[in-house]
């Protein structure tokens, strides 16, 4: 899970998130499921997925961002287990229309979810992630 609190000022608006993930992620603002993804694409070529956040935003207060992103497991002997890893982007403008961009770096928190260790249930990351099953398991961890 990867994780980052993003103090917005009170006049922000037209805010989007640019987000592409090294295999499925799924996208929590404030704790509320915004999405899932990434875009399809190639490893040699990531495309990204562009929402729009500002529904969920909470303009003059802090807001977190939680991105729930598993490894790829070898899920059979031809394929080669990949690391979780994202990339984001938190662009807005201010009522003066000038503009701001956040995005990934050494701030954002990161740590194992324990719906994706090896004694979770489901067969697979994948599996369990594209099914929806883990989704219920995320809200406790926004938080800590």
């Amino acid at each position: 899970m990867f994780r980052r609190s993003v103090a917005l000022p009170a006049d922000c608006h037209a805010a989007s998130l640019r987000i592409t993930a090294s295999f499925h992620y799924l996208l929590y603002v404030n704790g509320t499921l915004v999405t899932r993804g990434p875009a399809r694409s190639y490893d040699f070529c990531k495309a990204y997925d562009t929402v729009d956040v500002q529904p969920y935003l909470r303009p003059g207060a802090a807001n977190v961002l939680a991105v729930l992103a598993p490894a790829a497991g070898a899920e059979s002997p031809h394929t080669a287990p990949r690391l979780p890893g994202i990339l984001a982007a938190l662009s807005w403008q201010d009522a003066a229309g000038q503009s701001f961009t956040v995005a990934t770096d050494r701030r954002w928190k990161v740590r194992l979810h324990e719906a994706f260790t090896s004694g979770a249930a489901g067969r697979s990351f994948s599996e369990g992630l594209l099914l929806g099953r883990e989704e219920g398991r995320v809200a406790f961890a926004l938080d800590q």
